[in-house]
């Protein structure tokens, strides 16, 4: 894969966890920036789901 799709990939929450899965499985600590990222998608997620949700 060309190195700009990578670099964007890197970004998207299935990339980050692709990456920290198989550095996990291969018996090396995730990155940071896999972990931050995830980190970042989750807590933007929950923000935007409990400003969003509404019961009716």
């Amino acid at each position: 894969m060309p190195a700009t799709p990578l670099h964007i990939s890197q970004g998207t929450p299935m990339g980050a966890a692709v990456t920290a899965m198989r550095d996990a499985t291969n018996g090396h600590r995730p990155p940071w920036l896999a972990l931050v990222t995830s980190l970042a998608w989750a807590a933007g997620a929950s923000v935007a789901a409990a400003r969003l949700f509404r019961w009716e």
